[in-house]
């Protein structure tokens, strides 16, 4: 958000919409400690489809494979000759997706 600009008043509120998270689990009459959430959204925030679009906004793309974006779903597709083809083009687009998303997490 940073890099597109976002006033630094909003990249604080939802800074801090995002920041210490905790959940419980209760099964019956048994309820659970409570735990730290270190990554990741609340299920069913208004909020959230908007900054997955934001964060996938990002995602490279490549001649070799497509980038499906749907609501919160992601998926990378390719086609080659072999199946080891296949997997070696997704697995190199992967490792191009996590190299980015390890950088702006430093970022921040």
């Amino acid at each position: 958000m940073i890099h597109l600009k976002f006033p630094d008043n909003i990249i604080i509120l939802i800074n801090s919409f995002l920041e210490n998270r905790t959940f419980q689990v209760k099964i019956e009459a048994t309820t659970s400690r409570i735990a730290h959430i270190e990554v990741g959204s609340p299920q069913g925030s208004n909020l959230c489809p908007i900054l997955y679009n934001i964060f996938t906004q990002d995602f490279s793309t490549s001649p070799l494979v497509e980038i499906c974006l749907f609501a919160d779903d992601t998926a990378i597709i390719t086609k080659a000759v072999t199946p080891e083809n296949v997997r070696n083009r997704l697995q190199s687009y992967l490792n191009k997706l996590k190299k980015m998303v390890t950088t702006l997490a430093d970022i921040h």
